[in-house]
């Protein structure tokens, strides 16, 4: 008997121990994921990685005696009861408090000014930086979370930068990150998943390292790789229209489904200050209109966010020689600098990435965009109407897709609530649009996230289809209220 149950233990033990290789064998076969973060994802120090390593931008005690010592707050209340206030001294008043941020800015060849950067370049695996993972339950965190649990943080690297770079730089780094995370799987292709303004990353690494043939999948998350209408600023497009502040919000006290803010209580609250929103709304305008606008331009915005590569970089393409143009005139962007350069440099990925993108697809490698839509835009530029994830326009996350104005619907359309037309899109097929998602609010643990892990793990093919087949997900899909489900529309 004894002889029996030790033969039986052995044969257990070697099933076990196969089942045990089977499984480390499979994990081994995975192929690495590399995931490409967006703005915030990464926090900015001064003298990173040193003893000396503080926030790159402080409100302290020194901030709020600004705001004390100019009257900007009681010049504000003034506007908003509808009193005179002078443009020009209120904005230089704006343009005192904000000064700590202005250390946040390139110099004019597009080159740091200060010694600022990240703390988290981190070259290994996310098995290495498991508090990463639970440091946030939505964007980039979430993200990661979800593909880890599809296959073991160990095959799954985040590549962080500084969000300001020349994407083009980070592209030259993200070249040299993807070799060390080849050298440590063993494997020859990684999957690469940029979201946000890691799109645009991914895009410009296309660009120049696609003859590398190490890309097995390019996934697009909420896309800046197209621009963003936000940055139409650039070229003095600032539409500031009570009207439409009034409808945005209404709108989203409306379509809103997350839990960012409580739209409704806010529309609630200019229903009732209606009259006070209009005097500041009308205010604004008067600082934004001729040569107020040029010096809240010089004064205000570009001493930010003027020189910052990456902001240039999300330019819409089509918008890019007004925006130039108007740098050029302004006085603020010399044509012979470095910034000057590296905003055309990637302009020009722009004008090439579908090309790129049709060739890395016929020589195998496949692509997958995801954004969002039935969200009104920001209120600030002309392109107020445009569908949105809250940030980036649908149109230029999609790669063109033809979109109702907010609100609104279209007499052609390929979803079922008449507000998308994807026969435009230039990859319709592996384009999928989630309805009141906002921008990369994939919470973990809900329907968003697990539709973000399949996709960035599946075994089907990355196209409509195939993903319908294996999934049960439609091209469209809507967010339900409580933020937790999405539901196919049909």
């Amino acid at each position: 008997m004894k002889k029996v149950l030790s033969l039986l233990m052995s044969v257990v033990m070697l099933l076990c121990s196969l089942s045990v290789f089977g499984v480390a064998y499979a994990a081994d076969d995975v192929t690495p994921v590399v995931v490409i973060p967006g703005v915030g994802s990464s926090a900015l120090y001064l003298h990173p990685n040193t003893n000396a390593q503080a926030s790159a931008v402080s409100i302290d005690g020194s901030f709020v005696g600004r705001l004390s010592r100019t009257r900007f707050v009681s010049d504000t209340l003034k506007i908003l009861r509808g009193k005179e206030v002078s443009a020009e001294i209120w904005t230089n008043k704006l343009a005192s408090i904000i000064e700590p941020f202005t250390v946040l800015n390139y110099d004019s060849n597009g080159e740091k000014e200060a010694n600022i950067g990240i703390d988290c370049y981190w070259t290994d695996s996310l098995a290495n930086h498991m508090d990463y993972l639970n440091k946030r339950n939505t964007a980039e965190p979430a993200v990661c979370k979800v593909i880890c649990d599809r296959i073991g943080a160990y095959n799954v690297w985040i590549y962080n930068y500084d969000f300001r770079e020349d994407v083009m730089k980070d592209a030259d780094q993200l070249a040299e990150f993807i070799d060390g995370v080849k050298e440590q799987s063993g494997k020859d292709k990684v999957t690469l998943v940029g979201c946000s303004l890691g799109t645009s990353v991914l895009s410009a690494y296309v660009d120049k390292y696609r003859s590398r043939n190490d890309i097995a999948r390019a996934i697009f998350i909420d896309g800046a790789m197209q621009g963003v209408s936000i940055a139409k600023l650039f070229k003095g497009d600032m539409v500031i229209d009570p009207e439409v502040i009034a409808k945005y919000m209404s709108l989203m006290a409306s379509d809103y489904k997350g839990e960012a803010a409580d739209f409704g209580a806010i529309a609630k609250v200019f229903d009732i200050f209606g009259g006070t929103v209009d005097h500041l709304v009308g205010f604004l305008n008067e600082v934004t209109d001729g040569e107020n606008g040029e010096r809240f331009y010089k004064r205000v915005v570009l001493p930010v966010v003027g020189n910052i590569p990456s902001m240039w970089e999300c330019i819409p393409y089509d918008d890019f020689d007004e925006c130039y143009k108007y740098m050029v005139d302004l006085g603020w962007l010399d044509e012979n600098s470095g910034l000057a350069k590296i905003v055309k440099d990637y302009h020009s990925v722009q004008g090439r990435l579908e090309k790129n993108l049709k060739e890395l697809k016929d020589s195998g490698v496949e692509i997958a965009i995801i954004c969002g839509y039935g969200l009104p835009g920001i209120p600030i530029t002309s392109a107020n109407a445009n569908q949105s994830d809250m940030l980036i326009d649908t149109c230029y996350a999609s790669f063109g897709a033809k979109t109702a104005p907010t609100g609104e619907t279209l007499e052609n359309s390929k979803s079922a609530d008449k507000m998308i037309d994807s026969s435009s899109c230039k990859f319709e097929e592996n384009t999928w649009f989630l309805r009141g998602v906002q921008h990369m609010e994939f919470v973990y643990g809900t329907d968003m996230s697990s539709f973000i892990g399949d996709i960035c793990t599946t075994d089907a093919k990355l196209n409509i289809k195939s993903i319908n087949n294996e999934y049960d997900y439609s091209q469209f899909m809507a967010l339900q209220d409580g933020a937790k489900s999405l539901e196919n529309i049909e």
